[in-house]
């Protein structure tokens, strides 16, 4: 069995290496009999079929990752915008950590806990907050409206307040939220009609598909992409890993 195996990966690799789709490479009776030691293989033992598909994918998936590491990299300069919020600590040390999120996300709404707790918890640590509307007309007035919240040095409030609503990010919700905690509302509403509102989140929007961003929440540490909604732990261990590889680099 093993012996046919081989054989047949042999043929397979050169069935693709010269080209099978041409006439002149094989006879008929040639192809008849690689078919039917291909249809046996796999008859007496699937899982090596399983195995190829399961080395392409991750191949392709490896293929995938370098491509988009080498787009982050000649994108960096756009993750540090001025007008884009942080949590955590500023300053010359700090691990910085690139959060791209929706306020109409669920799986952002989970996952707002884990920054706030970082936000409190972790030293040296900067989360830059990436605006990203992608759930329509809503989801961008709320984010214009962060930015203002920013402005006025309320983002934190804005945000914690905006995450735990179970309402949906919209204009009602966002004048609701920003009246609570102490904005003028008219202001507010200004500003986020302003063209400096709009061309700000789609400097956000337009990074995110230009590094392939795929799903929301998707959050950035050392130039590494990692979507989902992570935990406390989860984000603690990268960020600690992050700076263990920092110190080697530094040596």
């Amino acid at each position: 069995m093993i012996k046919k195996a081989i054989i047949f990966m042999f043929l397979f690799a050169s069935m693709i290496n010269v080209g099978y789709a041409k006439k002149d490479v094989f006879t008929k009776e040639q192809r008849a009999e690689i078919e039917k030691m291909v249809e046996e293989v796999l008859i007496n033992d699937p899982s090596i079929f399983v195995r190829v598909v399961e080395k392409i994918k991750q191949n392709e998936e490896n293929e995938r990752v370098k491509k988009q590491s080498e787009k982050i990299s000649a994108n960096l300069e756009r993750f540090d915008a001025e007008h884009d919020p942080f949590l955590g600590k500023d300053g010359k040390d700090v691990v910085y950590i690139y959060h791209f999120f929706d306020y109409n996300c669920g799986y952002c709404k989970v996952m707002s806990k884990t920054i706030l707790e970082m936000a409190e918890k972790l030293e040296n640590v900067k989360i830059v907050m990436k605006e990203t509307p992608i759930f329509g007309e809503d989801s961008e007035y709320a984010a214009r409206a962060g930015l203002y919240a920013n402005q006025k040095g309320k983002f934190k409030e804005f945000y914690k307040e905006m995450m735990s609503t179970k309402a949906r990010a919209n204009e009602e919700t966002v004048s609701r939220i920003s009246k609570n905690i102490g904005l003028n509302v008219k202001e507010m509403k200004k500003f986020v009609d302003s063209k400096e509102a709009k061309d700000s989140i789609s400097q956000n929007t337009s990074l995110a598909i230009d590094v392939e961003i795929q799903s929301l929440p998707t959050t950035m540490i050392g130039q590494k992409l990692f979507p989902g909604a992570l935990s406390y732990d989860e984000m603690a261990k990268l960020v600690s890993e992050y700076k263990e590889f920092l110190k080697k680099e530094n040596k």
